[in-house]
């Protein structure tokens, strides 16, 4: 299971605790905080692991996000289904491909929730 260590300013995500010898990085992950369109390599979710790239994640946050890709929302409610982690902070996303959706509500209310304040995070 990877935990979350060290944000990356640059591309403003969170590190996995992967080996040092891990070819996990931003790049290999395809994280995007800018908006841009990226494919996810070979992104699939088995056993309750999350699987992006040559990246494995045992819990995966959702915070601050007002839309998703239906792509990612499949992925995501795969994972979930298969009894991965998945926390939803502050409000679910109301928009896929930028659509008003309840599709991410209605996956939040299935799983791990809690307000996006500083005094709920401590």
């Amino acid at each position: 299971m990877t935990a979350l260590r060290e944000p990356i300013p640059k591309y403003g995500v969170w590190k996995s605790n992967m080996p040092p010898s891990s070819t996990c990085s931003p790049e290999t992950a395809s994280t995007s905080t800018t908006g841009k369109k990226i494919s996810w390599p070979a992104a699939h979710a088995e056993n309750g692991t999350l699987h992006i790239g040559s990246c494995a994640y045992g819990k995966v946050l959702v915070a601050g996000v007002d839309t998703l890709r239906s792509s990612t929302l499949r992925l995501l409610t795969d994972y979930a289904a298969q009894g991965g982690a998945l926390i939803f902070a502050g409000n679910p996303p109301s928009f896929v491909d930028a659509l008003p959706s309840g599709e991410a509500k209605a996956l939040a209310s299935a799983c791990t929730t809690f307000p996006l304040e500083e005094k709920a995070l401590t």
